[in-house]
């Protein structure tokens, strides 16, 4: 009787936490919503105040005035194209898929961010728990490339190949730098610039 007695014990334990991070996840959205747009496949928009987030990578989340409750769902599936305070997605083909990116320069080179959710195991006592991966891709015409540790410069070299004056730049940039982006956005954004003064 007493092991009937603890299991139903622990049993109310786990409801009663997990309605109450449950009821606490409706009532204390902390997320923050800013001002933009969804252009969804079919082109249809809807305007609103959208979930600010570093990637889209399920649900996009969007109110329709400010100071609404009510947030409405939209699967990342059917989005075309983001734009949620000044930060633009664009959904990129790699391959036979295609993930929502956040557009860090456009132009005839295009450089993204792509931000995925991976899960890792917690060893031997079970459980899982998630954490976010950022890619940096460069996007020429339907050429898009994951930048990789081991080739990344070649990679940029041929999308650039028709401007070798940039070589030197691509050749100090270093893959785990802090500004990598940073370094990689103001190669492109040049290339981009010469691109449109080329007679």
């Amino acid at each position: 009787m007493k092991y009937n007695t603890r299991i139903i014990s622990l049993l109310f334990a786990f409801l009663f936490v997990f309605c109450s991070i449950m009821v606490k996840a409706q009532l204390f959205d902390d997320s923050i919503y800013l001002k933009g747009f969804i252009i969804k496949n079919n082109n249809d928009t809807v305007v609103g105040f959208i979930e600010h987030k570093n990637g889209y990578y399920s649900n996009v989340r969007y109110k329709v005035n400010e100071n609404d409750r009510k947030k409405i769902k939209v699967d990342e599936a059917e989005v075309k194209r983001i734009k949620v305070g000044i930060n633009s997605f664009d959904r990129i083909a790699v391959g036979n898929k295609s993930h929502l990116m956040k557009r860090i320069v456009k132009g005839e080179v295009s450089l993204y961010r792509f931000t995925d959710l991976k899960a890792s195991s917690n060893g031997p006592n079970g459980g899982f728990s998630t954490y976010e991966v950022e890619r940096l891709y460069v996007v020429k015409g339907n050429t898009a490339i994951k930048l990789k540790r081991r080739k990344f410069k070649e990679d940029i070299k041929k999308l650039l190949v028709d401007d070798t004056e940039l070589y030197a730049d691509i050749d100090k940039l270093k893959f785990n730098d802090s500004l990598l982006e940073y370094n990689l956005k103001n190669i492109i954004s040049r290339y981009n610039s010469r691109r449109k003064n080329c007679p």
